[in-house]
């Protein structure tokens, strides 16, 4: 596993990103992040590339701390996956597949039910790669929100592009977030020190999605919409002038680009299916 010195060293000024089953050396890629550093040259580069790096991480760090709210932020690691796991939205397919075969007026011939049988294995290995990303990606949008709280740091998606200069770009704000007109982007997460008052309620936010309200629904539990919903709920109170919050919007924010020219290469093509289309999982809005 690796070794988390650095990360204590670097006080307040860690990189954060996840590669777990993504390519990290596309030269593309990689010159933009020599870049990034060389803005900033002070700043550590912390790069989590396999599922047991991410796992020992928040185990480390957050499950086996003494630290109550560590140990909470650690249940919403393995809360978002429960909840994902537990969703409706996997079943569909295969209701429809029965739906289809029994609600038929034809008879059902050995054929057609050979048929449908098949359909239905299909669609549940389809499925199950589906699921296991999604709750990729919910343990990952727990682990950007618990990486700049313990740590302090900048958080960005692998997907995106960031060159400037950290100290210029974000001054003497708190915490930082980009935000479109339709929700708050969860690609990029700045926090200026460690225990972000601001973003302890986010995660708080994020835990009573898993354990209160119990919602099923990805985007909603602690993506996105998540961060969407908690921004809405507080940015017309007084409360919000307390942070010291910088919410860019994401046309204004020119050393930021949400979708990398490397995005469409970081998947290693199917060698079956090489014209497969990657990131499918956002199109189940309602997962």
């Amino acid at each position: 596993m690796k070794n988390y010195d650095k990360l204590y060293q670097y006080h307040n000024k860690n990189i954060f990103q996840v590669a777990i089953n993504l390519r990290d050396n596309l030269p593309n890629l990689l010159s933009s992040r020599n870049k990034l550093l060389s803005l900033n040259p002070e700043w550590n580069h912390f790069l989590i590339t396999i599922q047991q790096e991410l796992n020992h991480f928040m185990e480390f760090h957050f499950r086996d701390s003494d630290d109550e709210f560590d140990r909470k932020i650690y249940d919403c690691f393995a809360g978002v996956r429960n909840q994902v796991e537990n969703s409706p939205k996997a079943r569909i397919p295969f209701y429809r597949i029965m739906h289809k075969l029994f609600l038929s007026k034809e008879p059902i011939t050995q054929d057609k039910f050979n048929n449908q049988y098949n359909n239905f294995l299909e669609a549940a290995n389809h499925f199950r790669s589906i699921h296991e990303v999604c709750r990729l990606v919910s343990q990952t949008d727990v682990f950007r929100l618990a990486a700049v709280f313990k740590f302090g740091g900048i958080y960005f998606d692998l997907s995106s592009s960031l060159e400037c200069n950290f100290n210029e770009k974000f001054q003497s704000n708190s915490c930082a977030f980009i935000q479109t007109p339709a929700e708050i982007r969860t690609s990029m997460i700045y926090s200026k020190d460690k225990h972000n008052i601001f973003i302890k309620k986010l995660i708080e936010h994020v835990h009573n999605n898993c354990f209160v309200d119990k919602i099923a629904k990805q985007y909603q539990l602690a993506g996105p919409g998540a961060w969407t919903k908690f921004f809405r709920s507080i940015s017309h109170s007084e409360e919000i002038q307390n942070y010291n919050i910088k919410i860019f919007q994401e046309n204004d924010f020119k050393e930021w680009k949400m979708d990398a020219e490397w995005k469409q290469d970081l998947h290693t093509p199917d060698p079956n299916n090489p014209n497969k289309q990657i990131n499918h999982h956002w199109h189940f809005r309602n997962y």
